[in-house]
């Protein structure tokens, strides 16, 4: 069966890795430019909140959902960044550019010394077999290139929870309208997504931003001691194309189709910039990418990283499929 390159990019990810396009965009709130670079041995980097100006819109204060790049390797993703970003007055969290620009930054190809691997984000998450030792053997490529790698992770306990209250609230906040209007052209996610916003209470809502204000707070302290947190990009390998979400991995059944995304979510919550790079594949062929977390606003230097690592898994070129021009029409 066909593998699913999953996520609302998965179009642009399975265009990079087969050579349609050579750059793409597109939003990331739950791990939608990660996972699908996942799933398809490419690159998507979430950029920090604000990088990429939003133009108007019904949430101007909304720092969930990012726009970003998504490309064949790490030194792509930065050129594009570098198209991207930009300070807009109509976006009132947009960042000023870089005094530097992304890709004289990831040039530099900055090795890190120290990272935390954390597989499961201190048992947040189930991880597949395949996806474990994939990551592992990457963790071990960069031991063996001089980054010191220790097992540690922040406290995500109760992260997914503030993640259901936020998005829900996200969703009740933009599309109640369209709930009402236009119910019988909705996925039945989307309902449960909207309906389950509109049902909140003051008391949850308040106790998840406390909760992800806390959780921020143990992030920087906790990139303070290590140059970046490394995970895998996605809980397992891709799912069959007939699944339209992954309901279960070693025996964990998830309830919802965001419980899978647990990896990305997670770190969406801390407003730190990550990307997914190609790690390696399973047996049977299928990708599997990392996660690379850094500071708030540290989009340059994770870059750098990335691009260092990126070299170190030496798996960068094992899919993408250079981008062909079009033959040209003939005439008559």
């Amino acid at each position: 069966r066909a593998p699913k390159a999953a996520g609302s990019a998965c179009g642009w990810a399975a265009g990079l890795a087969t050579g349609i396009v050579a750059l793409a965009s597109g939003s990331d709130l739950g791990g939608s430019l990660r996972t699908p670079a996942s799933f398809c041995s490419v690159v998507g980097f979430r950029p920090s909140p604000g990088r990429v100006a939003n133009g108007p819109g019904e949430q101007r204060f909304n720092d969930l959902s990012v726009e970003g790049p998504m490309a064949r390797n790490v030194l792509d993703a930065a050129l594009f960044l570098d198209a991207m970003s930009g300070w807009r007055v109509e976006d009132p969290v947009a960042l000023p550019p870089p005094v530097e620009p992304f890709l004289a930054a990831a040039q530099r190809k900055r090795k890190p010394k120290r990272a935390a691997l954390a597989i499961d984000l201190g048992s947040a998450t189930p991880v597949d077999r395949p996806t474990r030792a994939i990551v592992r053997q990457a963790a071990d490529k960069l031991a063996n290139a001089g980054i010191e790698i220790v097992e540690a992770s922040p406290d995500f306990s109760g992260a997914m929870e503030c993640f259901h209250v936020l998005r829900g609230l996200g969703y009740a906040t933009n599309m109640q309208a369209l709930l009402e209007r236009h119910r019988d052209k909705l996925k039945p996610d989307v309902i449960w997504n909207i309906e389950a916003g509109m049902a909140l209470t003051a008391d949850r809502i308040g106790k998840a931003q406390l909760r992800r204000s806390r959780l921020y707070g143990e992030m920087v302290a906790f990139l303070q001691q290590h140059d970046f947190l490394l995970t895998p990009a996605a809980c397992c390998a891709p799912n069959p194309i007939e699944e339209r979400w992954v309901r279960e991995v070693d025996g964990h059944r998830f309830e919802n189709y965001i419980g899978w995304l647990t990896l990305p979510a997670c770190i969406t919550l801390t407003t730190c910039p990550a990307i997914s790079i190609p790690a390696g594949f399973t047996d049977d062929g299928r990708p599997v990418g990392i996660q690379l977390v850094g500071l708030p606003r540290g989009d340059a230097a994770l870059l750098s990283a990335a691009a260092a690592v990126e070299d170190i898994l030496g798996v960068r070129d094992a899919v993408p499929i250079d981008p062909r021009p079009a033959k040209a029409l003939k005439k008559g």
